[in-house]
């Protein structure tokens, strides 16, 4: 019988390479079952099958999103508060009950709800003075409403590059693309801080409008709030994600400067349409 008389081949077996971490999740708990065999989740006792993961992950049946998908149970409107208020309010639930898989058209029917509140307000506030006939300076207003669109590309625009930030930096294995539209869905939510910023700049119009002067007083505070209230629930949800897919948290460091940069490039749109018009 032969055997070996090399220490060195005996006393150092070969080292593994480390096994990539995959993105499967356990879809109980989110247990990192990267590299597990089929069988029973070790954190919770969930069963799964390795390929059935797989797909469920890559793809499955689309799942409600929890309030706004129960029209039934609240009705659309009142369904429409209650998602808002939970995205404002408690955004590390709303993230960590997220479904994996959802209908396109759902985060993109409460966004196209969002836009559409958020201008109607900020219109509606600009207007007041008009109706009191206290307006000393009408030609606000046909600018005001021509710069709506430019708010519409700068929060789609944030919306997207947060999206992508965390993932061009930090994915996890083949599911990139799945955990990009998963928060790109997610971060269609967030279109509800627009009602406050649009509420801003309609009451900086309206003072304007009515020749007083001290506007700045009320848009800063007001806007300045809005993006606070922005940062903090999508540092939240990005956080409660990285706990499911992985490096996402690092997305957090980036909305700061996405935010400064769409912002700024907002700002240089509304300077050239102003002087393309006055």
């Amino acid at each position: 019988m032969a055997c070996s008389m090399d220490p060195d081949r005996d006393s150092n077996p070969p080292l593994r390479s480390p096994v990539r971490d995959e993105g499967l999740r356990c879809l109980k708990c989110d247990y990192n079952l990267t590299g597990l065999p089929s069988g029973l989740c070790p954190e919770c006792g969930q069963a799964f099958d390795v390929d059935e993961l797989r797909r469920e992950l890559t793809g499955g049946v689309p799942r409600p999103v929890p309030i706004w998908d129960e029209p039934q149970r609240f009705g659309r409107p009142e369904a429409f508060v209650r998602t808002a208020l939970r995205v404002w309010l408690r955004p590390d639930r709303f993230a960590s009950t997220f479904p994996r898989t959802c209908s396109a058209g759902t985060p993109l029917a409460f966004s196209l709800t969002c836009h559409a509140l958020a201008y109607l307000t900020g219109v509606a506030v600009a207007f007041l003075p008009a109706l009191d006939g206290s307006t000393r300076n009408p030609n606000v207003y046909p600018f005001y409403l021509m710069c709506i669109p430019v708010v519409a590309i700068m929060a789609n625009l944030c919306e997207l590059l947060i999206a992508v930030g965390p993932f061009a930096m930090a994915g996890a294995g083949p599911y990139r693309r799945y955990q990009f539209r998963t928060v790109r869905r997610m971060l269609r939510f967030t279109t509800c801080h627009l009602v406050v910023s649009c509420a801003a700049a309609g009451s900086f119009i309206a003072l304007e409008a009515s020749g007083h002067r001290p506007a700045d007083d009320v848009f800063w505070p007001l806007f300045g709030t809005s993006l606070v209230l922005w940062w903090l629930g999508l540092s939240s949800m990005l956080f409660t994600l990285g706990r499911r897919f992985g490096g996402v948290a690092v997305g957090v460091l980036l909305i700061p400067v996405i935010a400064v940069v769409v912002i700024f490039l907002g700002f240089v749109a509304i300077a050239m349409l102003f002087a393309a018009l006055w």
